[in-house]
């Protein structure tokens, strides 16, 4: 019995927070309409099919026609209903939780990680507002569900993929280069995150053989297409422009000059969260502290170079650009930050179930551990009732 709850707790609870963050998304979309930047964006997307190759804005600041090319047939045949336009988004919606749940049954053996990782990709605000909008942002989380995915099978089971596989992977890879500017840094960080989780030399190994080779002609025929459209420039815009036009890059985020920490907090925990009764999920950070789980070098590594890194750069790339730093810009780090946190949790209630039931005692630290652990989550779990009773009732 106990076997058979455990079985079925992981998808029950992956399915009822999936059906709950696609209700969220639905009313989201339901109580607004469409605001500027979609209006612009429809626009564009309206008449007869562009020339998408050449020098053109769709919508965005740079000429990636990716998300143009996607809605377009819809917005041909639905335009004006905002649902019609919308279901290439909303289908890609569903994907994304598919892929956060074949993610999570990889690395979280319990349902509590289930809970963590979906009560969060459920729930984040920002991942609520843009997975329904008519812009590319709606599509770039369940890309980098997908990249992850992907980089996961290509490196560690490469030999062991049909080529149709290997042919499939190679084909998302350039889609993703094709589909958005962060298309690269979806596709180039997860696969940096396991050549980097493996022995350097592993790529020798006959099981290997050919990958290295695979990936270098995926780049060879992604990397000139995302080139010719990140070179694009259709609004002539400079960070002259911006000035003049009074866009500052710290205009809505923090700037780390004026505090660090405060702009740690935003950029990272708030928005990747993007959901103030779900912060006592980040006590599992605290767990690599006092709780002996194993692999906590690769959660560190997953957290750095999935979700950290790739921040950096878009943080950087927009303070060179001089235009404002937004979330929307990181959006489609929210899930993998999601599965972190879920990791951790998983990790830690893990540890403890195996521990109780090969021994009576706890160490020190194991009952110290425990006992934060406990007291999160209940005092979590209590907040977050209380916040679900005052909104309801």
């Amino acid at each position: 019995m106990d076997q058979k709850f455990s079985t079925l707790s992981r998808p029950l609870t992956a399915v009822i927070l999936s059906l709950s963050g696609l209700f969220f998304r639905h009313q989201n979309l339901y109580h607004r309409e469409l605001w500027n930047d979609e209006i612009y964006q429809l626009s564009l997307t309206r008449g007869p099919l562009r020339p998408f190759w050449e020098n053109q804005s769709y919508g965005d600041l740079s000429g990636f026609a990716g998300d143009y090319l996607l809605t377009y047939p819809f917005v041909q045949w639905f335009d004006p209903n905002k649902w019609g336009m919308a279901i290439p988004h909303i289908l890609s919606t569903i994907l994304g939780f598919y892929l956060l749940y074949v993610v999570c049954d990889k690395y979280c053996k319990t349902a509590l990680g289930f809970f963590v990782a979906f009560a969060i990709a459920a729930c984040n605000g920002n991942l609520i507002f843009h997975s329904f909008e008519l812009r590319p942002y709606a599509v770039l989380p369940t890309l980098a569900l997908g990249s992850f995915f992907c980089a996961d099978a290509l490196v560690n089971r490469f030999s062991q993929l049909s080529m149709a596989k290997k042919v499939g992977a190679g084909f998302f890879y350039v889609v993703n280069l094709f589909y958005h500017a962060f298309g690269l840094l979806i596709v180039a960080f997860p696969l940096l995150y396991f050549f980097l989780s493996r022995k350097w030399y592993f790529i020798f190994n006959k099981e290997n053989k050919g990958l290295v080779t695979f990936l270098l002609m995926v780049f060879a025929i992604g990397l000139p297409i995302w080139f010719h459209y990140a070179t694009m420039n259709p609004n002539n815009l400079s960070r002259d422009v911006f000035l003049e036009q009074g866009i500052h890059t710290f205009a809505i985020l923090p700037n780390p000059l004026d505090g660090f920490r405060k702009f740690f907090d935003r950029t990272v925990f708030y928005n990747l969260i993007g959901f103030k009764p779900l912060y006592f999920f980040l006590g599992g950070l605290v767990f690599l502290i006092v709780v002996p789980f194993k692999q906590k070098r690769e959660k560190v590594m997953f957290f750095l170079i999935t979700v950290l890194l790739p921040l950096e750069v878009i943080f950087l790339s927009v303070l060179i650009k001089g235009y404002w730093f937004l979330d929307r810009q990181y959006v489609h780090l929210s899930p993998l930050f999601a599965v972190f946190l879920g990791m951790l949790w998983d990790s830690a209630f893990s540890y403890y179930i195996a521990a109780l039931k090969k021994r009576a005692k706890l160490s020190v630290r194991e009952i110290l551990g425990f006992v934060l652990m406990a007291g999160c989550f209940t005092a979590g779990m209590i907040n977050l009732i209380v916040y679900l009773v005052r909104l309801f009732f």
